[in-house]
């Protein structure tokens, strides 16, 4: 069975673990097998351990609290899943605005830029709905017609929506 003992971080709401021994005899030869702070793999790993410590949403309903291992409070989860989502929302954004600063989509066969200042162009068109206008692809220059305009919209808007929709790396 291995050991680990428990620890925070400043980086809250998270309670980690760090192995530090892996028998019962290692654990007491290095002094730690009476220290509150040392748990079991079994609590950390198997849900149907009666001390099993249980993250939802990466948060750990476990804190330091007197030297021990205590319950958190439900207000401070709640406190602390409401900074988590935001801090969450901020990565987020941060990612997206970066891939579309190197994303295209493609329309008629040709690739164009997903950049901030195309997309202001793109939707100056989409909500002006001109004759006929010039557009800046990957390769040269597009005319874009009238008619083509809710098309154009439509592989735009699916561009967006696929960036927007990518998932965080874990």
């Amino acid at each position: 069975m291995r050991y680990y003992r428990a620890y925070e971080t400043d980086n809250r709401p998270f309670l980690l673990f760090e192995l530090v021994a892996d028998s019962l005899q290692e654990l007491e030869e290095i002094g730690l097998d009476a220290d509150p702070l040392v748990v079991t793999e079994d609590q950390l790993m198997n849900p149907a351990d009666p001390d099993y410590i249980s993250y939802e949403y990466g948060i750990c309903h476990k804190r330091i609290f007197g030297g021990v291992i205590a319950d958190r409070l439900t207000g401070e989860i709640t406190a602390q899943q409401t900074a988590l989502n935001a801090a969450t929302q901020l990565v987020k954004t941060k990612e997206v605005e970066a891939a579309l600063e190197v994303e295209t989509f493609t329309y008629a066969s040709r690739k164009f830029p997903l950049t901030p200042s195309a997309r202001s162009v793109y939707t100056a068109i989409v909500d002006g709905n001109p004759a006929s206008t010039n557009l800046i692809t990957t390769t040269g220059s597009y005319t874009l017609l009238q008619a083509s305009i809710p098309a154009f919209k439509a592989a735009y808007y699916a561009a967006l929506f696929a960036v927007n929709d990518t998932e965080l790396p874990e």
